[in-house]
Protein backbone atom coordinates (compact mmCIF):
# COMPACT_ATOMS: atom_id res chain seq x y z
CA UNK A 1 0.00 0.00 0.00
CA UNK A 2 1.67 3.43 -0.62
CA UNK A 3 2.06 6.06 1.83
CA UNK A 4 0.04 8.97 1.98
CA UNK A 5 1.81 12.59 2.04
CA UNK A 6 1.11 14.05 5.18
CA UNK A 7 0.88 18.22 4.05
CA UNK A 8 -0.25 19.86 7.17
CA UNK A 9 2.68 21.35 8.90
CA UNK A 10 3.77 20.06 12.17
CA UNK A 11 2.89 23.26 14.74
CA UNK A 12 4.73 24.21 17.52
CA UNK A 13 3.95 24.11 21.27
CA UNK A 14 2.56 28.06 21.18
CA UNK A 15 0.76 27.58 17.65
CA UNK A 16 -0.95 24.75 18.98
CA UNK A 17 -2.00 26.95 22.16
CA UNK A 18 -3.14 29.63 19.74
CA UNK A 19 -5.17 27.44 17.66
CA UNK A 20 -7.12 26.09 21.23
CA UNK A 21 -7.42 29.58 22.26
CA UNK A 22 -8.60 30.42 18.91
CA UNK A 23 -11.33 27.62 18.44
CA UNK A 24 -12.42 28.86 22.24
CA UNK A 25 -11.17 27.30 24.68
CA UNK A 26 -10.05 29.54 27.98
CA UNK A 27 -6.43 29.61 29.00
CA UNK A 28 -6.23 30.57 32.39
CA UNK A 29 -2.43 30.54 32.40
CA UNK A 30 -0.95 30.07 29.21
CA UNK A 31 2.77 29.65 30.60
CA UNK A 32 1.46 26.62 32.80
CA UNK A 33 -0.63 25.38 29.45
CA UNK A 34 2.49 25.94 27.13
CA UNK A 35 4.41 23.60 29.96
CA UNK A 36 1.74 20.62 29.65
CA UNK A 37 1.56 20.95 25.63
CA UNK A 38 5.87 20.42 25.92
CA UNK A 39 5.49 17.56 28.58
CA UNK A 40 2.21 16.33 28.09
CA UNK A 41 1.56 16.64 24.47
CA UNK A 42 -1.28 18.29 22.73
CA UNK A 43 -2.72 14.63 20.93
CA UNK A 44 -2.12 13.41 24.46
CA UNK A 45 -4.46 16.33 26.05
CA UNK A 46 -7.11 15.77 23.22
CA UNK A 47 -9.17 12.94 24.84
CA UNK A 48 -9.73 15.29 28.08
CA UNK A 49 -11.12 18.37 25.95
CA UNK A 50 -12.91 15.95 23.23
CA UNK A 51 -16.47 15.93 25.88
CA UNK A 52 -15.83 19.84 26.03
CA UNK A 53 -15.93 20.73 21.67
CA UNK A 54 -19.42 21.39 20.79
CA UNK A 55 -21.33 19.03 18.14
CA UNK A 56 -20.69 18.79 15.42
CA UNK A 57 -17.30 17.98 17.07
CA UNK A 58 -15.82 17.66 13.64
CA UNK A 59 -15.77 21.56 13.37
CA UNK A 60 -13.56 21.46 16.51
CA UNK A 61 -14.68 24.34 18.37
CA UNK A 62 -15.18 24.27 22.29
CA UNK A 63 -18.40 25.11 24.27
CA UNK A 64 -18.14 27.83 26.39
CA UNK A 65 -16.95 27.93 29.67
CA UNK A 66 -14.94 25.07 28.53
CA UNK A 67 -11.03 25.35 29.49
CA UNK A 68 -7.62 23.68 29.60
CA UNK A 69 -7.07 23.77 33.13
CA UNK A 70 -10.62 21.69 33.50
CA UNK A 71 -9.01 19.39 30.99
CA UNK A 72 -6.05 19.00 32.74
CA UNK A 73 -7.86 17.85 35.70
CA UNK A 74 -9.41 15.34 34.06
CA UNK A 75 -6.02 14.09 32.64
CA UNK A 76 -5.14 14.56 36.61
CA UNK A 77 -8.17 12.37 37.59
CA UNK A 78 -7.79 9.47 35.04
CA UNK A 79 -3.95 9.08 35.89
CA UNK A 80 -4.84 9.00 39.98
CA UNK A 81 -8.11 6.46 38.86
CA UNK A 82 -5.75 4.42 36.61
CA UNK A 83 -3.39 4.03 39.49
CA UNK A 84 -5.92 3.13 42.47
CA UNK A 85 -7.85 0.64 40.29
CA UNK A 86 -4.68 -1.08 38.57
CA UNK A 87 -1.83 -0.48 41.28
CA UNK A 88 0.27 1.40 38.72
CA UNK A 89 -0.06 -0.55 35.35
CA UNK A 90 -1.62 0.95 32.00
CA UNK A 91 -4.85 0.82 31.98
CA UNK A 92 -7.52 2.51 29.69
CA UNK A 93 -10.58 3.87 31.76
CA UNK A 94 -13.61 4.75 29.83
CA UNK A 95 -17.37 3.92 29.96
CA UNK A 96 -16.91 0.38 31.24
CA UNK A 97 -15.48 2.05 33.84
CA UNK A 98 -18.59 1.73 36.40
CA UNK A 99 -18.49 -2.00 35.55
CA UNK A 100 -14.41 -2.89 36.53
CA UNK A 101 -15.03 -0.83 39.97
CA UNK A 102 -18.37 -2.20 41.01
CA UNK A 103 -16.43 -5.73 40.24
CA UNK A 104 -13.84 -4.79 42.24
CA UNK A 105 -15.62 -3.42 45.56
CA UNK A 106 -18.24 -6.67 44.96
CA UNK A 107 -14.79 -9.14 45.62
CA UNK A 108 -13.31 -6.99 48.27
CA UNK A 109 -16.94 -6.64 50.28
CA UNK A 110 -16.33 -10.30 50.13
CA UNK A 111 -12.38 -10.82 50.45
CA UNK A 112 -11.27 -8.32 52.92
CA UNK A 113 -14.93 -6.38 53.98
CA UNK A 114 -12.20 -4.08 56.05
CA UNK A 115 -10.59 -2.63 52.71
CA UNK A 116 -10.38 0.99 52.19
CA UNK A 117 -10.79 1.09 48.79
CA UNK A 118 -13.98 2.34 48.43
CA UNK A 119 -13.13 5.45 50.79
CA UNK A 120 -9.98 6.31 48.52
CA UNK A 121 -12.32 6.32 45.79
CA UNK A 122 -14.75 8.44 46.92
CA UNK A 123 -11.94 10.71 48.00
CA UNK A 124 -10.76 10.54 44.00
CA UNK A 125 -14.09 11.10 43.40
CA UNK A 126 -14.53 14.53 45.75
CA UNK A 127 -10.79 15.85 44.52
CA UNK A 128 -11.70 15.79 41.15
CA UNK A 129 -15.40 16.74 41.14
CA UNK A 130 -15.94 18.04 37.27
CA UNK A 131 -15.58 14.72 36.41
CA UNK A 132 -18.41 13.61 34.97
CA UNK A 133 -19.52 9.77 36.09
CA UNK A 134 -22.01 9.40 33.55
CA UNK A 135 -19.48 9.51 30.90
CA UNK A 136 -17.77 6.73 32.83
CA UNK A 137 -20.60 4.14 32.95
CA UNK A 138 -22.07 5.38 36.10
CA UNK A 139 -26.25 5.19 36.32
CA UNK A 140 -28.20 7.72 37.84
CA UNK A 141 -28.39 6.62 41.46
CA UNK A 142 -25.79 4.89 41.53
CA UNK A 143 -24.45 5.33 45.35
CA UNK A 144 -27.72 4.56 46.47
CA UNK A 145 -26.89 0.83 45.51
CA UNK A 146 -26.30 -1.24 48.77
CA UNK A 147 -22.70 -2.25 47.47
CA UNK A 148 -21.40 1.78 47.23
CA UNK A 149 -22.82 2.63 51.22
CA UNK A 150 -21.04 2.04 53.95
Amino acid sequence: MPRVPYDKPALDFAAQLKQLKDRGLNVENEDKALHLLEKISYFRLTSYWYPMLKDPKSEKLFKPDSSFNNAFKLYCFDRELRKLVSGGHNIKINNRTYSLLSMIIYLLNIINPSYTFKNKLAELFAKYSNVDLRAIGYPEGWEKESMWSN
